[in-house]
């Protein structure tokens, strides 16, 4: 799966309003809001840690594959729970990856309680050891207000670290920014560029933006063929939004 993140991001697309005459939509790299939990205990209980082997328990890297073996259940019985000590337990040793995989299990409840808060403190961690997913990730929080204080510039400021890094889903996020003037000034020439970058890796709702942006001139000259090959390609992934672009041309889906 797409580099460390034990789950992909999971965007969806949220119909939003772009200032043009002719009313065009694309789609936000927004994520649903989780449900903030009271900080828990310690979520490993005593119990627990002997499930280390022996030799691995100051190797990090070695902590953080048998986290992945339990996440996926590779030569194992699955079990979140225990992927995410094993997880945190490199994290807690400094490892960038275990470090964004701890976050995303604090932020979508995945072998832990929900805890925004915490998810945005590992995120850090591995963001500033330069961690592309970290960085995109630690942007959707300053975006969306999960977990720190919403930030627009910071959150542009961590999708172009990770964009810069080839990272798919910062070059479409970025895109937005750009395309909304959000955190940055407003740019639609550089938003087609990065939602191109993204759709020509397969993302899907950067296809759609792409196909907006070639329908209606955003930051690119008006082709409609062109515009359509993207809307199909996007709509070919399930991209609600695609399909019923696609019907304006008199395309069926």
């Amino acid at each position: 799966p797409g580099g460390s993140t034990p789950v992909p991001p999971g965007s969806v697309n949220a119909a939003s309003s772009a200032s043009s005459a002719s009313s065009a939509s694309f789609s936000q790299s927004a994520r649903p809001a989780p449900v903030e939990s009271p900080a828990p205990p310690d979520p490993f209980p005593q119990s627990r840690t002997n499930a280390v082997p022996a030799g691995q328990g100051n190797n990090p890297e070695a902590l953080y594959e048998l986290g992945e073996n339990c996440f996926y259940g590779n030569g194992v019985k699955q079990d979140y729970r225990q992927a995410a000590q094993y997880y945190r337990m490199a994290a807690d040793m400094g490892y960038a990856p275990a470090q964004n995989d701890t976050g995303y299990c604090y932020e979508n409840g995945i072998g832990l309680k929900v805890n925004l808060t915490m998810a945005a403190t590992y995120y850090r961690l591995a963001a500033d050891q330069g961690n592309a997913d970290a960085q995109y990730n630690l942007g959707c929080c300053y975006e969306n207000g999960h977990g720190v204080p919403q930030n627009y510039i910071m959150a542009a400021q961590l999708y172009r670290k990770a964009s810069d890094q080839g990272y798919v889903g910062a070059h479409r996020a970025l895109g937005n920014c750009y395309y909304t003037g959000q955190g940055v000034s407003k740019n639609l020439s550089e938003a087609a560029r990065l939602f191109r970058l993204a759709a020509e890796q397969g993302d899907a709702v950067a296809q759609y933006n792409l196909g907006v942006c070639l329908e209606y001139g955003h930051g690119t000259e008006k082709n409609p063929a062109e515009a359509v090959k993207y809307y199909r390609l996007a709509a070919d992934q399930g991209d609600e939004n695609a399909k019923a672009s696609l019907k304006k041309f008199g395309v069926k889906y």
